[in-house]
């Protein structure tokens, strides 16, 4: 998980299930060969780009804010993920469809902070997602 001016971006494995999950968003940040890029500038415009539509052998990947993703998944795959806390030191996350109750919805806890809870959500999501073929 990288951040930039307090904003939290998804981790590199995280950007890859996105990419395999069909991720598609213009964003300003990418992984390119491992390394984050937070912004793209060009002629001093800052360049929104898909890196997710880039060839496989550039190994560029988009890397959108944990917001982002997290909206993203709501809106295309109608999954919520739910982060709160447990307790006054630990984290946890819910993933639930639409309609569904969180008691019904797959969970974990333990985190340390709510952008780790979500980033783990997030990605437990995009494996739901991925196995189901969705």
């Amino acid at each position: 998980m990288k951040t930039t001016n307090h904003e939290y971006y998804v981790s590199l494995e995280v950007a890859k299930l996105l990419k395999e999950a069909g991720f598609d968003w213009e964003g300003t940040a990418y992984y390119q060969h491992g390394v984050f890029y937070p912004y793209s500038v060009y002629r001093e415009h800052l360049v929104v780009m898909n890196q997710s539509s880039a060839p496989s052998y550039m190994e560029q990947y988009s890397a959108p804010t944990l917001d982002v993703a997290q909206r993203w998944l709501r809106e295309v795959h109608h999954l919520h993920i739910t982060i709160f806390s447990s307790s006054q030191e630990s984290w946890m996350f819910r993933i639930t469809k639409q309609h569904q109750s969180l008691e019904d919805g797959v969970y974990e806890e333990d985190f340390y902070t709510y952008e780790e809870a979500q980033e783990i959500g997030i990605k437990k999501a995009l494996e739901l997602i991925l196995e189901k073929g969705e």
